[in-house]
Parts: structure tokens; sequence; C-alpha cells
């Protein structure tokens, strides 16, 4: 899936995974969860989040793209770490970065979720940058606009 595609799929999972938790500020959860959706594609030397942090994205290449950073393990590493500092940090960064795994299963290249333990591969029929991606795109964009306004006329 595209960046824009993961963002949008990571706001609307922020505000859902908010509302499912009880926290307190749904705009910031949804914005942790939002920059936490992009996370995953650093180990892509040419995605927008490794154009933007090059040293981490050098570093993490030595993975392959949709090897281990799209596994189950660095989010739950990432949360636990954050646990530390913040319950609502850490859920808001694991449920960004759960949000692009669940997308990026759904095209066609798919992603091993326990790799390197077990290398079984779950994939959906999207193809990345297709017509169908960009109808989803467009929907998430609805949703997100819908849940950010419901948000918002709660206040008023």
């Amino acid at each position: 899936m595209m960046f824009f595609s993961h963002l949008l799929f990571g706001i609307l999972s922020g505000f859902l995974g908010c509302k499912f938790l009880g926290c307190g500020n749904e705009f910031l959860f949804a914005a942790i969860a939002a920059v936490a959706s992009v996370i995953p594609d650093i180990d892509h030397l040419y995605s927008k989040v490794s154009r933007k942090l090059p040293p981490f994205a050098v570093v993490l290449s030595v993975f392959r793209h949709r090897g281990f950073i799209h596994s189950l393990f660095p989010p739950l590493i990432l949360y636990f770490v954050l646990i530390k500092l913040d319950y609502l940090l850490a859920a808001a960064t694991l449920v960004g970065y759960a949000s692009h795994l669940v997308l990026d299963a759904a095209t066609t290249n798919g992603i091993r979720p326990l790799y390197p333990v077990i290398k079984i591969r779950i994939a959906g029929f999207i193809r990345t940058n297709s017509f169908a991606e960009k109808v989803i795109t467009l929907m998430l964009l609805v949703l997100a606009i819908a849940f950010a306004f419901s948000e918002i006329l709660r206040f008023i």
C-alpha cells in the first residue's frame, strides 16, 4: 500500500483504538497512530519515511522489505519499550504499526507475520498502486474525516 493509505488507515485506527481503550485525547492518539503507521516502510530505502530518517533507514535496510520489520515482533517490542514511558503512547504506537501490517497483508505481496520464526505468508488481492488501492484510500479519507468531525462535534 502507498504512504497515504497507511497514514489514513493509521488515523482511522487511532480514532477507533482510542474509542475502544477509552483514552482521553482522540486526536493525540490518532496522530501517534498515524506516525507509527508509516514506520514499517523504513526497511525500504526509497520510502517517504526512509528519506526523512536516512540513518535509521540505512541501518534497517539490512532487513529485506516486508521481512522482519513487517512482522508482529517489532510492534510488540516497541510496545513493551514504550509502555515504560506511557501506556497510551505505547498503545497508539501498537495500533498504528499494526494498521500498516493489516493493509500490507491485504496486498498481493502480503506479509509474513511471524517471520523469521515461521515463514508463512498472508496475502490478499489488492495490487499496490492499483485503482483498487486508490478507491480504498479515498474511502479511508472519507472515514477519517467523518471520525474527526464527529469528535469535533462532540466538543461543541
